[in-house]
């Protein structure tokens, strides 16, 4: 169902919100029953894994590096595919032969059915029914980000939609969209406990991100596919000619919220950029609407891109509530926080921690105090939160050595018995 489309269906009335989910209901059940039975008479093969990522297939988060690591350490030990529902993305794996299926169709369809092991990191990999095609397999949640967030079954939004009606509830239910995972993996114990009420599982297991196994792994460029390349070689060569970078990463807020676009002056920052020999690049939310325009020295990424292969080329991060800076204290270095609106956004999401306690470095309220924090942190050299970092760094992950891959694939191995 398109955005529109469900616009549309939440200004209906409630007895006709009902009424249609009734229907669909009853129109579907002979589709849901055949769903539901055919995992449960195909064979599995146990070798065979499939990646299922976030966003139908967007090549930015953990599941592309988690591909990257089985194509380059594992392609003779065992089948693995890359699920994806955009259709270039699957072309441009296939031509840099990389293993990838497009969904709908008929390999990806039985590719479900037979897969033993199923890793996902995300809640919306029930679209075009992918969780009940793979309803048998081992399922593996990795999830996209160790941040602060209430997710999935905890977000304050899921969390009304299953306590609403009857019908809705067992429309979700059907659907198999919050289902039951064998593992689910957390990066630390404060994570595990904090976070364990957010998905319904039968085990829980330590592990890093693999997205971030190439920020201890420096090599050849061979994680920049689904990168922005254009913007990485910009701000290498910024870097290499001793300019300051920053990488700016404000979350997502929805269409109704004061946008992150609207609290910048980008003509000012462009500006204050050039006057102190910095670059920065503005990296949108994939989920953001809006644009910016490049200025000479603001630069805009791709928000579909890969923002992994950039961090290694910035001197620091500014960001919100994004999940990206925990994985940017891996590198030790300074991270600005700019929760301009950090009541309203606080008590609409929610967070599981306390905000203060959890993000070390300064924090700014308004483009001036950015601006000077910046200056102070980025031109001037003034680092005064290394051991805040390293302190929460320790609380928010348990490894920090550049083996999640490898030790995600030897509990799916080891379960799977190949």
């Amino acid at each position: 169902m398109s955005f529109s489309w469900k616009l549309a269906a939440n200004k209906l009335p409630h007895w006709a919100q009902t009424a249609g989910i009734a229907l669909a209901l009853v129109l579907l059940a002979p589709v849901f029953a055949v769903l539901w039975a055919l995992p449960y008479v195909v064979p599995k093969r146990n070798d065979l894994i499939l990646l299922i990522p976030r966003f139908g297939g967007a090549l930015n988060g953990n599941l592309k590096y988690f591909l990257l690591y089985l194509h380059k350490r594992h392609a003779a030990d065992c089948r693995f595919f890359f699920l994806t529902r955009r259709r270039e993305v699957a072309r441009l794996l296939q031509e840099q032969g990389l293993p990838a299926i497009f969904h709908p169709s008929l390999r990806s369809i039985a590719a479900l059915l037979r897969a033993r092991s199923v890793v996902v990191e995300s809640t919306d990999w029930w679209h075009r029914f992918q969780s009940l095609l793979a309803g048998c397999a081992t399922k593996y949640q990795i999830w996209h980000g160790n941040g602060m967030k209430h997710v999935s079954l905890s977000n304050k939004r899921i969390a009304e939609k299953l306590s609403g009606a009857r019908l809705l509830r067992l429309a979700i239910a059907l659907r198999n969209v919050y289902p039951t995972y064998d593992v689910v993996f957390f990066c630390s114990r404060l994570q595990r406990e904090r976070r364990s009420n957010s998905f319904r599982m039968k085990r829980a297991e330590l592990n890093g991100q693999p997205r971030n196994d190439m920020l201890f792994n420096a090599g050849p460029d061979e994680d920049i596919i689904g990168c922005d390349v254009r913007v990485l070689c910009l701000l290498r060569d910024a870097r290499a000619a001793g300019k300051g970078t920053i990488l700016f990463c404000p979350t997502w807020r929805p269409p109704a919220s004061p946008q992150p676009v609207d609290a910048i002056d980008f003509d000012a920052l462009d500006f204050f950029a050039q006057r102190s020999n910095l670059l920065i690049v503005w990296k949108p939310h994939p989920k953001d609407r809006r644009t910016v325009d490049e200025r000479a020295a603001v630069i805009v990424a791709d928000k579909d891109s890969d923002s992994y292969p950039l961090m290694r080329s910035a001197d620091c991060l500014v960001t919100d509530y994004s999940s990206i800076y925990t994985d940017f204290l891996l590198l030790d270095r300074p991270v600005v926080f700019f929760p301009y609106d950090r009541n309203e956004y606080l008590a609409a999401r929610g967070i599981q921690h306390d905000y203060d306690a959890i993000t070390p470095g300064p924090h700014a309220r308004c483009q001036d105090e950015l601006e000077n924090i910046l200056r102070e942190i980025v031109v001037d050299g003034k680092d005064h939160y290394a051991l805040e970092r390293e302190r929460v760094c320790r609380d928010f992950w348990e490894y920090r050595d550049g083996k999640s891959s490898e030790r995600l694939f030897a509990i799916i191995r080891s379960r799977a018995g190949f």
